[in-house]
Formats: structure tokens, C-alpha cells, sequence
């Protein structure tokens, strides 16, 4: 059998998944805030901080929590610019984050990170917020406004969150799929790591190919976060 990443006859295939890209505080584009929740956000030690207030009722959804956006570029090219998502070559958009001192623990509190077009509030996001009504932590594979989740239980220190959100181009026109997100419980303390638990969400909107890499936070929130892409398979 050859080696990863080799063909039987010796030859390196190019990587189809690319290197991760850190997002910063300092990296964000735009943003939106319905509930007027934020009070700062700044980048320290590795981290995104978020600093802001926990909303008020109801499930901590992402159109609920302040949203901030990012450029979505290429992570190995990103001095190209923003990807047009839809003239293809690209499959889905992998998320990796862990939490510092602050993280989704109390009635409300949310993080989301995802893909998505804000302007059709079309998104697919991977979380971990408190539900409202009651003190169960669920891990979540999200929409704009609902989530597929499953209650967890969260040892800040040693879990990672980690998703896949996957959005498929159309073959004719500059319209893409939504087609499912994906959220994994990873434990992070042992290696090689392993899955504490998993969902997936799937959806068939339809969304203009002008993506962004977006955020959601209620609460008290420092993360490290991270993103990279799949891109479409080719013949073996």
C-alpha cells in the first residue's frame, strides 16, 4: 500500500486539504450585533476574547449573538483574496477551536464558528452553548436560527471543538449548497485524540457563492480558533 499521500507509483499528490489560517480579532471585516451584546473584543495570548453580555432569553442562537466576519481566502494563497466560493474547487470548511478561561458554562452563554453568507442569513456553523431553561451543555451543528444538538459534558482544559461544514458549488451558475455542518467533541488531553461525541445537521439552502468565515458569541468567551478547507476530489 503506498505511503500518505503517494500514488502506487511513487508520485506526491497535491494536498486536498489545505493549512489552517488563525482568525483574529484584529482580522475581522464586519460584523452584526441585534442584541447589542459586545462590549470588546481584542486578540491575547493565542486568543480571541470576547467580552459581552449573556442574551437575555430565549436559545443563544447565531442570528441572536453578536456575529463578527472574516474574508474567507485560501489559507495557502491568501494574498489572492476572497474565494468566489461557487466557480468551484472546494468542497467544505473545517473548524478547529479551544477554549481559555472563558467558555460556554452558563445559562445562555454560546459560541458558534462557521461559513455562511450573511446577507441571506444562509450559514452553517459548529457550537457549544448552555440551552436556555435549564443548565445542559450541547454541542451543535448550526443553522442561522435553530441547531441539531447533543448535551455533552465539557472539561474545558482537555476538549477541542471541531467541524466541518461542507457547501458544494453548482455546476452552472453563482450559487452554492448548504448541504450539511458537522460538530465533533474532541479529547484534546490524550493523543491521538478521540471523539467524545458528534452530530451532524443537514440542509439543502441554496446561497450565493460570496461566503464568509463567521463567528457567533454570547458571554464571556476567550478561543483559539482556526479554519482550513477541503477542496473537491479528484481521479485517484
Amino acid at each position: 500500500m503506498p505511503a500518505p499521500g503517494f500514488t502506487s507509483g511513487g508520485r506526491r499528490m497535491p494536498s486536498r486539504v489545505t493549512a489552517w489560517r488563525q482568525l483574529t480579532a484584529a482580522d475581522i471585516a464586519a460584523s452584526a450585533d441585534p442584541n447589542t451584546l459586545l462590549t470588546s473584543i481584542t486578540d491575547t495570548g493565542g486568543e480571541i476574547v470576547c467580552t459581552a453580555s449573556i442574551l437575555g432569553g430565549g436559545t443563544a442562537t447565531p442570528s441572536q449573538c453578536y456575529v463578527p466576519r472574516w474574508t474567507l481566502v485560501d489559507p495557502d494563497n491568501p494574498g489572492a483574496g476572497a474565494i468566489d466560493w461557487s466557480a468551484g474547487g472546494y468542497l467544505s470548511l473545517q473548524i478547529w477551536a479551544k477554549f481559555g478561561t472563558n467558555y460556554p458554562s452558563a445559562v445562555r452563554e454560546a459560541f458558534y464558528l462557521g461559513i455562511g453568507n450573511a446577507s441571506a442569513n444562509a450559514v452553517l456553523m459548529t457550537g457549544l452553548y448552555v440551552q436556555s431553561g435549564g443548565s445542559s451543555t450541547k454541542l451543535a451543528a448550526s443553522t442561522w436560527s435553530g441547531a441539531d444538538k447533543n448535551t455533552v459534558t465539557w472539561t474545558n482544559a482537555a476538549n477541542v471543538l471541531f467541524g466541518e461544514e461542507v457547501v458544494t458549488p453548482l455546476v452552472s451558475g453563482a450559487n452554492v449548497i448548504l448541504s450539511y455542518g458537522s460538530a465533533y467533541q474532541l479529547d484534546d488531553a490524550t493523543s491521538p485524540g478521540r471523539v467524545a461525541s458528534s452530530l451532524t445537521s443537514p440542509i439543502t439552502t441554496t446561497a450565493a457563492g460570496s461566503l464568509e468565515v463567521m463567528a457567533a458569541f454570547s458571554g464571556d468567551i476567550d478561543v483559539a480558533c482556526y479554519y482550513r478547507l477541503a477542496k473537491m476530489p479528484v481521479a485517484p
